[in-house]
């Protein structure tokens, strides 16, 4: 065999390998456009998302207070005094829960006390983010129990007011011990821009809470089982 064959069987050969190689990676790049395809962005636009959905929750509950349903309630923020022009956002909503058709709640008795910032507190709560395409109740980012919403199992967390995001504690200080408040928070009274853990920037809060018990600086709290 001379050289110029030689070659051309090289080449040849080398053809059909690199022809072989493109058949075998169609499969995976297609594979792998189809994925990118249905990858869902969760967060896409999620700061205008939530300055909607917050503004329709807070319209909701000016209607409903409108109406004369008490179950409704809009918290100002404490650092506002009540003669300063607010906006929408420098308040919480909170969405109460009926004792009479809630069995767990009901177990409570409510009395007239509410913390103040300097106390302490025991809370069941349960935080998750605005609706989004995989969770369509919220993405679920912190939690005291799990399961049904049952006293008799169900462990409070302690926590300091002042410890907790300015809209949420300005809405345990309004709070009586024993009631369960759904509050939601707008960004800018919750982690605002910064970026923590599960919660991205721009997140509404969402709280299902219960207030279990009070502490006054130096008191201890009731002990947890």
């Amino acid at each position: 065999m001379n050289i110029k064959n030689y070659k051309t069987i090289i080449k040849s050969s080398y053809a059909v390998l690199m022809a072989w190689g493109l058949l075998c990676l169609c499969p995976c790049m297609l594979t792998s456009c189809s994925e990118a395809d249905d990858t869902v962005n969760e967060y896409e636009n999620w700061q205008q998302r939530n300055e909607t959905f917050f503004a329709a929750r807070y319209q909701e509950a000016k209607d409903s207070i409108a109406a004369g349903k008490s179950n409704w309630q809009l918290v100002r923020v404490y650092s506002k005094l009540s003669d300063d022009i607010c906006s929408p956002t420098d308040y919480v909503i909170v969405h109460k829960a009926t004792p009479a058709a809630d069995s767990g709640a009901a177990q409570y008795i409510t009395t007239g006390e509410t913390p103040e910032y300097t106390d302490s507190v025991q809370l069941h709560y349960r935080g998750r983010l605005m609706p989004s395409v995989s969770y369509p109740d919220g993405f679920q980012f912190d939690a005291t129990w799990y399961g049904d919403y049952d006293l008799n199992s169900m462990i409070p967390q302690n926590m300091k007011v002042a410890g907790l995001v300015v809209g949420l504690s300005s809405a345990i200080m309004q709070m009586h011990v024993g009631e369960r408040w759904e509050v939601c928070i707008p960004y800018r009274l919750g982690y605002n821009t910064a970026d923590i853990a599960d919660i991205p920037p721009y997140s509404t809060l969402i709280f299902d809470v219960t207030l279990h018990a009070i502490g006054k600086p130096g008191s201890v709290l009731p002990a947890v089982r």
